[in-house]
């Protein structure tokens, strides 16, 4: 009786031994297995690039925005210029008007300078064009004013300048006539102004044709003369 006692405890003792260690080899599987790793996604960093340069660099001087070429800057320029040299007042400050060469129409710019002559002169205007130049480049330049010829009186012909006959001798390098300008301009780039400047005709490195072949300045803004 006593070796059922023993062998019925000994019977527990072996059943709960083992019903521990599968308790036990349950919590260790499951503490040891790792939690799956979380997504992880990458947000891509926006590198917006620059803007382009809305301006424009004509020359060592002239600049301009989108709403104006070259052309018509190179116009402003010179009618800036002469403003300055017509005024003896010093002002800086002026309304100019300047042809397009695209659209062949005048356009009025209001020419603003602030802080002297060392600053620069922002000219606004014609459809939100914007000309920008240094005023002290604009005092440099030469810009000769004609004289108006007075009319011969009534009945006699008028005699045509040396070195012009009239409309017989067209306009070429090197010509000072100013017989054929329409014909010549029309076959050729002609710059500044052609038909009333006083000098020679010239041909500028970038092409175009000056009439102030032998005055300071003839083709400043276009490369110098050929």
């Amino acid at each position: 009786m006593k070796r059922l006692v023993m062998l019925a405890v000994l019977l527990v003792i072996v059943i709960a031994a083992a019903s521990s260690g599968s308790k036990h080899q349950t919590q260790t599987t499951t503490s040891e297995a790792p939690p799956p790793p979380a997504p992880t996604t990458s947000t891509p960093v926006s590198h917006p690039g620059r803007p382009a340069s809305a301006n424009t660099r004509c020359d060592q001087n002239i600049s301009v925005n989108s709403h104006a070429t070259c052309g018509f800057a190179d116009n402003v320029f010179r009618a800036y210029a002469h403003a300055l040299h017509a005024d003896t007042s010093g002002e800086l400050s002026h309304e100019v008007e300047a042809s397009s060469p695209v659209t062949g129409k005048t356009y009025t710019m209001s020419c603003r300078a602030h802080g002297g002559t060392e600053s620069a002169a922002i000219c606004t205007g014609a459809n939100s064009a914007t000309v920008k130049f240094p005023v002290i480049a604009a005092q440099e330049k030469k810009t000769p004013t004609p004289s108006k010829q007075e009319s011969p009186p009534s009945g006699e012909e008028s005699t045509p300048p040396a070195g012009e006959s009239g409309g017989s001798e067209e306009d070429q390098v090197g010509s000072s006539s100013h017989a054929t300008d329409a014909k010549f301009c029309s076959e050729h780039e002609c710059i500044g102004s052609f038909e009333t400047e006083g000098g020679t005709i010239v041909e500028c490195a970038d092409g175009t044709y000056s009439h102030a072949g032998g005055i300071s300045g003839a083709c400043s803004h276009h490369g110098g003369e050929h």
